[in-house]
């Protein structure tokens, strides 16, 4: 199943474009509107879009989520990456040695990493008033998670959120 979590502007602008259906059936099988399911945050800046995300993280209504942003494009068959992330309670995709990005995340419904998610938007809402970029933090969520047992993370290959047609092989 797919679902879609977008701002109520998004979902008028998909609809009145027809990119919420294609050849006459809808794409998505779940539609949500973020402000019904996460009150008090708001779109109108990128720091609200962004706890919008993270508090989204957690209200998955599946067993096994796959979270892409929204300018993530799909080159292959995804059912893997839920065999890559084998027990551990999430996964991401190390762009670098150490640098996790947070565009593509795999992850279980479970306590564990919704505790890892949480930790991340409690950092974040920290200093989202001097910075646009959720990554670096996520970062010491990573760190924390790790340090304390809080959950296991287990970094994916590069190929599942290639950053151009060199990484797209490894």
């Amino acid at each position: 199943n797919m679902t879609l979590l977008a701002d109520g502007a998004t979902l008028g602008e998909l609809a009145s474009r027809e990119r919420v259906a294609a050849s006459g059936r809808q794409v998505f099988d779940v539609v949500l509107r973020s402000e019904d399911l996460l009150p008090g945050t708001s779109t109108g800046d990128s720091m609200g879009f962004r706890v919008q995300k993270l508090r989204a993280l957690r209200s998955t209504p599946y067993d096994l989520t796959l979270y892409m942003d929204s300018d993530t494009l799909a080159c292959r068959p995804l059912g893997e990456i839920f065999s890559l992330l084998g027990d551990a309670d999430a996964g991401g995709v190390a762009q670098h040695e150490t640098i996790v990005n947070c565009g593509v995340l795999a992850y279980r419904r479970n306590a564990r990493a919704f505790a890892l998610w949480e930790r991340w938007e409690k950092e974040y809402v920290k200093v989202m008033a001097t910075t646009r970029r959720e990554q670096p933090v996520l970062q010491e969520a990573l760190r924390w998670a790790a340090e304390t047992g809080a959950a296991t993370f287990v970094k994916l290959p590069r190929s599942q959120n290639c950053r151009g047609a060199e990484s797209c092989g490894s």
